[in-house]
């Protein structure tokens, strides 16, 4: 009987658990904008909390907060505009130079082709006949790039998410001690609120010095992709810098996907052995990050098992795009450290 209940408990939570991911995903547009909200105050939690310790009125303090934070997503706009633009420009030229590759091996397979359609001709003289007309058409540059109908039918679910952002952004800045108090209350005894309390901060300045310190070493190597990149002669040497800095934050994935774009690109825009040279140049700048740069300047911000982090960042990945690879790895740190499954609490 006991055995019964057991399996009907963890039936329910189970249960409970897919019912709730499920509405994160019904909820995107509404439950995405947010979660990023909080974790962005999160993220700016020691310019906020400089900024209270001014002793300037609690409104005055979000205000500014939220003018820095805002100011920064204008600069960071302003910054990879040209770039992204760029992009943009020369993605129908690099649609192109692919195309004109696979067409070159394809006309290496052709002979083999030809040979198989000979060998099933004298086999069965109907097979020939049998084939379809239909062929797909060729798709051209031009229709993978959102037309300007697409992005005024976009425009206001994208204006509605950033208010919710903002809205949340701002609210959460004015009342976030407030709403730690409130959850100490209901999440924690009556001796152990205090405790809990700190504990929130703690967990908060953990994401911070965590995102900081990414941060840093991400655009270190950005900076690093794009002048090696100068150097040998890669087209657009600025742009693979500023994907490689933006990439980088999806960890495992965002690496292996510019991995595949450089090898791609490679046998495209050089010839020989330096077809492989750009992606060799890449993996080795990588190597020396992940395996050197980070974990000295990290330390145990990071210690969480790999399986949880490439888990986390591909499940929230395929719920909410690159929303929820952005806010994977803040929520996994967060949730840890409030779970006690992080070693040593942060100061």
């Amino acid at each position: 009987m006991q055995t019964l209940d057991t399996a009907a408990k963890v039936s329910v939570i189970l249960i409970a658990v897919v019912i709730f991911f499920a509405a994160l995903d019904v909820m995107q547009d509404f439950v995405s904008p947010v979660i990023l909200a909080v974790i962005s105050v999160v993220i700016l939690s020691p310019a906020s909390d400089r900024l209270d310790s001014l002793g300037l009125p609690k409104i005055i303090t979000a205000f500014l907060s939220f003018l820095t934070g805002i100011s920064a997503l204008v600069v960071l706009f302003l910054l990879f505009q040209p770039a992204a633009e760029r992009a943009v420009n020369a993605f129908p030229k690099l649609y192109s130079e692919l195309n004109s590759s696979l067409y070159s091996i394809q006309r290496e397979l052709r002979g083999l082709r030809e040979v198989e359609e000979s060998v099933k001709e004298m086999v069965d003289p109907g097979a020939g006949e049998a084939k379809s007309a239909d062929e797909p058409a060729e798709e051209s540059p031009a229709d993978a790039i959102p037309s300007v109908e697409d992005v005024v039918l976009l425009a206001p679910a994208i204006f509605a998410q950033m208010l919710v952002f903002l809205g949340t952004f701002f609210f959460f800045l004015l009342t976030k001690r407030e709403i730690y108090q409130a959850a100490s209350k209901r999440l924690a005894a009556p001796d152990k609120r205090i405790e809990f309390t700190l504990l929130l901060l703690s967990a908060e300045r953990r994401v911070a010095r965590y995102f900081l310190t990414i941060s840093t070493i991400n655009l270190c190597l950005g900076v690093a992709v794009g002048a090696a990149y100068a150097a040998i002669g890669m087209p657009s040497p600025i742009l693979w810098g500023i994907a490689a800095f933006l990439l980088n934050f999806l960890i495992y994935l965002g690496p292996a996907a510019l991995s595949a774009a450089l090898l791609v690109v490679g046998i495209t825009v050089f010839d020989g052995a330096m077809s492989v040279v750009p992606l060799g140049v890449y993996l080795t700048l990588n190597t020396i990050e992940s395996q050197f740069l980070t974990p000295v300047f990290l330390g145990k911000s990071l210690s969480v098992n790999p399986l949880a982090i490439f888990l986390t960042v591909t499940f929230f990945l395929w719920l909410w795009g690159p929303v929820g690879a952005i806010v994977a790895i803040p929520l996994l740190l967060w949730g840890t450290a409030l779970a006690g499954m992080v070693k040593g609490e942060g100061a």
